[in-house]
């Protein structure tokens, strides 16, 4: 019976990175024989190297059928796999000859290669990630046992022994480091009332930040006293949990002494469309879900929220005055429970959406 060269690389791998699981027991993973599943940019970025394929020259069936057979088995079992086509590539390092003269040697970089690559995971410490691939590692596929060969050894008992974990080789450190801040991004916004995620608006304006408070400190005099400025009240989770605040009273019907009658059009059903988003340095308000970043209303929401010229009563001069919204005490008489402060300049964003990675997992 005619055999095929199976061999798994050996590389290494140092990012950390998005969202999207799997695992043996995942159902609705398609899986069409015969159908070319390939990598791209959009899965990952933590995956499991399967195992890494090259032709016996003469011989079939050539890698890229057995890659797809191998795919279409963990497909089959709720494994999200893909196909990569890695190209040889020849470098040039500069060195010297024996007399100290400069040339220039070539060497093969790389060869010619067919991967298999399973799971779309946000982290190499992924739970589900480490399970799969442990599975990965004890299975014999059935298509394998019939057409492939591989170098038994005591660390590599079966075919796909040597699975690993590393990040899909398609994607740049830029695009990595940007899927591992959409991940934190959707797991701090994930289940917030009136999460800006949930506009439905291309733009939306921006009228309140919140931030957490930050020191330098030099020496260790007065280290006791800043302790206590930085406890629970004064973090970053105090500022989501203020803006939190804002958006309700926002979303009140309190919202209305902030508007002269001429500007009741600026609400939804009595109440700012107003919605809250969280990163990890701050806390954001907005306000309005608009198509353009010229929408007529966004010049009139501005001039509501931000700051305006008055007349110091202390010193008679104009300053420039921010805008600020109370919730009130139980009674008249009590003082306000909470001040809120808007930007003095608020200003339009592109809302922020969603990355579909429940969707691309199961491609």
């Amino acid at each position: 019976m005619q055999r095929m060269a199976i061999r798994v690389l050996a590389v290494v791998t140092v990012f950390a990175l998005v969202l999207g699981a799997t695992a043996p027991s995942q159902a609705r993973i398609e899986a069409i024989k015969g159908k070319r599943y390939r990598l791209t940019k959009r899965h990952g970025p933590w995956m499991i190297m399967v195992a890494s394929l090259h032709s016996i020259p003469g011989r079939s069936p050539t890698a890229e059928e057995a890659a797809d057979e191998l795919v279409y088995e963990l497909r089959r079992k709720g494994i999200p796999a893909y196909v990569y086509k890695q190209e040889a590539a020849i470098d040039r390092i500069k060195t010297v000859d024996r007399f100290g003269r400069p040339q220039q040697r070539a060497y093969r970089a790389r060869d010619n290669r067919i991967c298999v690559l399973a799971g779309n995971y946000p982290s190499v410490k992924d739970r589900i990630a480490q399970k799969t691939l442990q599975y990965i590692k004890t299975l014999r596929p059935k298509f394998w046992e019939e057409h492939g060969i591989y170098r038994k050894t005591p660390g590599r008992p079966g075919p796909l022994s040597g699975a690993f974990l590393t990040i899909n080789p398609l994607l740049s450190p830029e695009e990595i480091a940007k899927k591992k801040r959409d991940a934190l991004i959707l797991r701090l916004n994930s289940g917030v009332e009136y999460s800006l995620l949930q506009n439905k608006g291309k733009y939306t304006l921006v009228v309140a930040t919140f931030m957490g408070k930050s020191t330098t400190h030099i020496g260790d005099r007065g280290l006791d006293e800043v302790a206590e400025k930085f406890k629970v009240g004064s973090t970053l989770d105090q500022a989501a949990e203020d803006a939190q605040q804002l958006v309700h009273l926002l979303r009140s019907q309190r919202a209305k002494e902030m508007l002269n009658p001429n500007l009741i059009h600026l609400l939804d059903n009595d109440v700012f469309d107003a919605y809250v988003f969280h990163d990890r340095y701050h806390s954001i308000v907005t306000v309005g879900a608009f198509s353009s970043p010229n929408d007529p209303r966004i010049p009139e929401l501005i001039q509501v929220f931000g700051a305006k010229p008055r007349q110091d009563p202390a010193t008679g001069r104009t300053v420039l005055t921010g805008e600020m919204i109370t919730i009130p005490g139980r009674r008249p008489t009590d003082p306000p429970v909470k001040t809120f402060l808007f930007d003095p300049y608020p200003r339009v964003i592109e809302v922020p959406k969603p990355t579909r990675i429940a969707q691309r997992s199961r491609r």
